[in-house]
């Protein structure tokens, strides 16, 4: 029986992780040819592919990822990932479900998987990643915004 995640919950290893208003923010890393269980998440997420590569199986289907990329999970959608011999590195940003009203006014991102993204889309998770990392006052209100 496939696992729901609950909010804050991720395979892998945690590198950092923090809570900005509706934002949960975690760098994971995967160990050589680790397996994650077929399971979901409550919250939808976006993970940042940082480094290495892996084959994702969703619904029926089966993507092959590398880094960099980005991929959107709907809340409850069924996956699971097998990570190849070198391993991987993911930045995951889980929000909560009423940030999906600002996605839905995106047309290049909807309630499915986003294979690729623009450079604009790119160049902004960088950026949330970088400040992910810059712990001072203001950074709060820059990953909020």
């Amino acid at each position: 029986m496939p696992t729901q995640l609950p909010p804050g919950y991720l395979y892998g290893d945690s590198l950092r992780s923090r809570k900005v208003e509706s934002f949960e923010l975690s760098d994971r890393a995967y160990s050589p040819n680790f397996r994650t269980p077929r399971h979901s998440h409550k919250r939808p997420l976006f993970c940042f592919d940082i480094q290495g590569e892996y084959t994702e199986n969703y619904g029926s289907k089966t993507r092959e990822c590398k880094a960099p990329g980005l991929l959107f999970h709907p809340a409850g959608e069924l996956h699971a990932e097998q990570f190849h011999a070198s391993g991987a590195r993911s930045f995951i940003i889980e929000v909560e479900p009423c940030w999906l009203d600002w996605l839905r006014e995106h047309p290049s991102i909807q309630d499915e998987l986003v294979d690729s993204f623009g450079r604009e889309l790119e160049l902004l998770v960088r950026k949330l990643y970088q400040e992910f990392w810059q712990v001072d006052d203001d950074s709060h209100l820059v990953i909020e915004g």
